[in-house]
């Protein structure tokens, strides 16, 4: 299959975006949900507390590996209002990820992410009642530049060896990708490329520090990109 390079991204979230989250302490993130725009409804979120001393994973000064010191699980974005939590990740972060490819590329990532090499993972999966579904995978190596590794090196989206996307055959860089990463995160964005079948997928990677966080969604024919970006703004920032 063949993949349009995209654009890495070490963006601030800027005005003009409508997420609203810039200025936001940590521990005061809201559900960044606005009625009339079709944005979906999080609950207002916080990160989990960090003990004291214990620095940012954005702090390279005082944490220049990137450690996130908070647990992974209490990192992952909640669910929005009138999602239902689906079975796809409870076999595991890997495994939910690995099933997002076709089968003849999983051994390969496999044996790159496996999990001896990493310090941590987790991941959660829901549908919408429009059909929407979405799946959130966050994989915690050693360092931040184990990450930056696990990202650009083996998960490697921009390189011809990707395993294909199970439910894409062909993707091209997101036309609307903007700012779904807050300051120190790099990302990735892709959409399926048309002619799409009967859903069309949308995918970002992102690296905060030492983890690396997977956002997959689709839908039936056409899968919008603002609940995409809503969802991978809001994992990105919980992770900042």
């Amino acid at each position: 299959m063949r993949w349009t390079l995209a654009v890495l991204l070490c963006l601030a979230i800027g005005g003009g975006t409508g997420y609203g989250i810039t200025t936001l302490q940590r521990g005061r993130l809201p559900g960044l949900h606005t009625a009339s725009d079709g944005r979906w409804a999080f609950p207002r979120t916080a990160p989990p507390a960090l003990q004291p001393g214990e620095p940012l994973p954005g702090d390279r000064r005082a944490n220049p590996a990137g450690r996130h010191f908070a647990a992974l699980g209490g990192l992952l974005v909640p669910l929005p209002r009138g999602a239902v939590r689906e079975a796809t990740a409870r076999g595991g972060a890997v495994p939910t990820l690995l099933a997002l490819y076709q089968p003849g590329g999983r051994t390969k990532m496999s044996a790159a992410i496996s999990e001896e090499r990493l310090r941590s993972s987790a991941a959660e999966a829901w549908s919408m009642p429009d059909g929407t579904h979405t799946v959130v995978v966050l994989l915690q190596a050693k360092t931040g530049a184990e990450a930056e590794s696990l990202l650009t090196e083996h998960l490697d989206v921009r390189s011809m060896d990707t395993p294909t996307l199970a439910k894409a055959a062909e993707v091209r860089s997101d036309d609307d990708e903007q700012t779904i990463a807050p300051h120190s995160a790099k990302a990735i964005a892709y959409a399926e490329a048309e002619p799409y079948g009967d859903e069309q997928v949308r995918i970002a990677y992102s690296v905060m520090g030492d983890t690396v966080a997977v956002v997959a969604q689709w839908h039936r024919a056409y899968t919008p990109p603002l609940p995409f970006h809503q969802t991978a703004v809001l994992q990105n920032r919980l992770l900042a």
